[in-house]
């Protein structure tokens, strides 16, 4: 296969043959890659390097939102099988999961945290309790456990008036302080 030359440019292959646009174009990319692999090493290397703290602060970040995300979900099974407990009047255990969770009541929604789901559980235990049996013990102590923070802290209070019996001793004697003096030698 002979090749014909453009009369104005000898060195320029006519465009009439297959194949010549084709063989401009690699000899470009072949051009354009030879300028780029010329490029030393240390100059490519050098602007995509980073500190290796910069690793770790990532792994630690990840590692910490992946334990806080984690947790939140425990924490979210905990309180909705509690939540069922109750509902199921199951008291004891919703009780028993409140007790032993670990988790704070950070980033809860109202009347869902643990720690009221507990009082709640406490008092309505309690009261079955003390339907069943009117002077039970630990239905008293049950309800003695009840935050002060909880809404069913007043309950509490007041069905523990009603079954608290006073003493038939009472103690009625005012109590004084007396201070000893020193006198000066």
């Amino acid at each position: 296969m002979t090749s014909s030359l453009d009369p104005n440019n000898p060195d320029k292959p006519t465009d009439n043959q297959p194949g010549n646009e084709s063989d401009i174009s690699s000899h470009k990319v072949s051009h354009i890659l030879d300028e780029v692999l010329e490029e030393p090493e240390e100059i490519a290397t050098r602007h995509n390097r980073h500190p290796i703290v910069v690793d770790f602060l990532l792994a630690a970040c990840l590692l910490a939102t992946m334990g806080a995300f984690s947790a939140g979900l425990v924490k979210m099974y905990v309180s909705h099988s509690a939540e069922q407990s109750i509902i199921q009047r199951n008291y004891p255990a919703a009780i028993g999961l409140l007790e032993g969770t670990p988790f704070p009541d950070l980033f809860s929604a109202p009347g869902s945290e643990p720690r009221e789901l507990l009082n709640q559980a406490r008092y309505l235990d309690a009261m079955e309790k003390l339907n069943t049996s009117s002077e039970d013990p630990a239905a008293l102590k049950e309800l003695e456990k009840i935050d002060a923070s909880s809404g069913f802290f007043e309950l509490a209070q007041e069905t523990l008036k009603a079954h608290f019996k006073p003493s038939a001793l009472q103690l009625q004697r005012d109590a004084s302080k007396t201070e000893k003096t020193e006198s000066p030698k």
